[in-house]
């Protein structure tokens, strides 16, 4: 049972996230994508990593990709990266997870205009509880770390909430308690995620 949508240390119970010089190694599940952070030096050489270790079937989500206007000179790259892992993302029938950072209204008008039917999961959420409607509205999953806005989810419908430890040294348990968000209700949220075909989003 998987509980913990998104670390970066190897855990049965958890989607690990590697890069595209990364393993998917078993008995683990994972996610592979390009960082935000790492997209003005990535090659297309990476990418093309990414979209080999996509196919692996342990990997079970894409990601973590995204935008983060802090890093505001590789926007461009950024998007673009971006947009070839929504297109990995939809080819194989894999959920998405996304690094978002003050780019939550580009995030939605992308999401807006590529109509994905695969899942996108907002990974480490601590924006406001405003910002939490509109993005569940539009369909997308928030997932709470060991930093959170409490009011963010309680805005966030139920079915829509996940949790992860990220790099947090907290343990998956104490998170679910900190937030109060079951382990049970993460995992069956993440179930749904993961089994999720072609279904229309908003």
């Amino acid at each position: 049972m998987i509980i913990d949508c998104h670390t970066h240390t190897p855990r049965p119970d958890a989607i690990v996230n590697i890069g595209p010089d990364g393993k998917p190694l078993l008995p683990y599940s994972y996610s592979v994508g390009i960082h935000p952070w790492d997209a003005a030096k990535a090659t297309d050489t990476d990418m093309e990593r990414i979209c080999s270790l996509a196919e692996s079937p342990n990997v079970i989500a894409i990601g973590e990709t995204g935008l983060d206007a802090i890093h505001r000179d590789s926007l461009p790259r950024q998007e673009e990266l971006f947009r070839r892992h929504i297109d990995l993302s939809e080819r194989l029938h894999k959920p998405l997870i996304l690094h978002v950072v003050r780019s939550i209204d580009d995030i939605l008008a992308i999401h807006k205009e590529t109509h994905p039917t695969q899942a996108w999961i907002i990974h480490g959420f601590r924006g406001k509880p405003q910002q939490a409607r509109q993005l569940t509205k539009a369909g997308l999953y928030l997932s709470f770390g060991e930093r959170f806005n409490p009011e963010s989810i309680t805005s966030t419908p139920p079915e829509q909430r996940l949790i992860e430890t990220d790099t947090s040294n907290l343990l998956i348990e104490t998170i679910a308690a900190n937030t109060g968000i079951s382990p049970a209700l993460a995992a069956s949220n993440l179930t749904s995620v993961l089994n999720r075909q072609n279904v229309s989003t908003p």
